[in-house]
């Protein structure tokens, strides 16, 4: 682990921004990429399974050894400042895993988040209304969230499977 944290150092140091009280007007920049932000790995020791049920919090030791080939990938690009083709290259890699429940339960979520907040906003006792939404999330979550899902299953993503794969690819050539 060691070792990535001063690989990480190095790229950090390649591409560090000016200081902020300089300002380059002396044409092109030397150094590639110079306006991306500062890169960094935080090293944090994992927590153990809560109840000894739950999966461990944090990425998967899995993901952590498998993201230095997405990385070359970003460093190539980075190196060249060229961000065409990079999306395509982390898609041929499997950098991204879409998931339909997640993708459609977050699309329902967000609707009724922005229901309840503009609900709550007009209220004049917010106090009392946030811990009504409070407890509605926890049922949403965890009874009414569920329940929809399965609905959706069997009458609606059967009938809509053109629309779930656009919808998938839009979502994974983002750029």
């Amino acid at each position: 682990m060691g070792e990535r944290i001063r690989e990480s150092k190095k790229i950090s140091q390649r591409y560090r921004r000016p200081s902020r009280g300089h300002h380059r007007d002396d044409g092109p920049a030397s150094e590639p990429c110079q306006h991306l932000h500062d890169l960094s790995l935080d090293a944090g020791r994992k927590k153990d399974r809560y109840l000894g049920f739950f999966p461990r919090p944090g990425v998967s030791d899995a993901e952590i050894s498998g993201a230095s080939t997405l990385g070359a990938t970003v460093l190539r690009h980075l190196d060249s400042c060229e961000w065409e083709g990079m999306q395509a290259d982390l898609l041929a890699q499997d950098a991204v895993n879409w998931k339909y429940h997640l993708a459609f339960m977050e699309t329902k979520a967000a609707i009724m988040f922005g229901l309840w907040a503009r609900w709550i906003s007009t209220r004049k006792k917010r106090q009392v209304w946030l811990v009504v939404f409070k407890y509605y999330l926890l049922l949403a979550l965890f009874l009414f969230a569920p329940i929809v899902f399965v609905i959706d299953l069997l009458f609606f993503k059967p009938f809509l499977s053109n629309h779930v794969k656009a919808k998938k690819e839009s979502c994974l050539r983002l750029n």
